[in-house]
């Protein structure tokens, strides 16, 4: 599954290592959400979370995102 970039931001928003969760959290984001382009992506990525067949396919999805957000901080903290 590929994720978008604004989809990855979101799942560290909202997201837990928890799919059921990280489901309920997406749901009510996409409820309070205004602004048209974060809401299809809290959209998008809370369809596509529950389309995955088991719980550790949402795990590894979820530690890679969080490890490639964590090297891309730490890329930035580099430059400055």
């Amino acid at each position: 599954m590929e994720l978008t970039n604004r989809e990855k931001e979101m799942l560290m928003m909202f997201g837990c290592i928890n799919r059921t969760n990280t489901h309920k959290r997406l749901g009510l984001a996409c409820m309070t959400i205004t602004d048209p382009i974060s809401k299809a992506a809290a959209c998008s990525l809370r369809n596509k979370i529950y389309e995955l067949p088991c719980d550790i396919w949402y795990r590894h999805i979820y530690c890679r995102t969080k490890e490639e957000m964590r090297v891309l901080d730490r890329g930035f903290d580099d430059a400055a």
